[in-house]
């Protein structure tokens, strides 16, 4: 997914295709920050996150914040705001924090997905 190919191709088919839906738009915006993330953290290792060690086998399009390593990412009340915030975060922010919720498998933060 991180082949420079595949990079153009996301940004040309963003970017030169008026008539796409604005879902279509979102998931090329994932799908760039994604690989910008996995180049800048060395797929996690920088944030020390071992993707193969989560809890949820999935291939998301974000990775979950390190709350294990970093308190404000096991606060449920702070990834909650973080999800609900479209103006100050992007989408790819949001899905981390909701990635994180759902790493965190408690009850509180079950109902926060919800």
């Amino acid at each position: 997914m991180s082949d420079e190919n595949t990079v153009r191709l996301i940004e040309q088919y963003k970017n030169n295709n008026s008539d796409i839906s604005e879902m279509v738009i979102e998931t090329c915006e994932l799908a760039q920050d994604l690989i910008k993330w996995n180049k800048e953290t060395n797929e996690g290792a920088s944030e020390n996150i071992d993707l193969t060690k989560l809890k949820f086998k999935t291939n998301d399009p974000a990775p979950p914040f390190n709350y294990q390593s970093d308190p404000q990412y096991a606060d449920v009340a702070n990834l909650t705001a973080i999800l609900l915030d479209n103006q100050n975060h992007s989408l790819f922010v949001r899905y981390r924090a909701m990635f994180t919720l759902r790493e965190l498998n408690t009850e509180e933060s079950c109902v926060a997905i919800c």
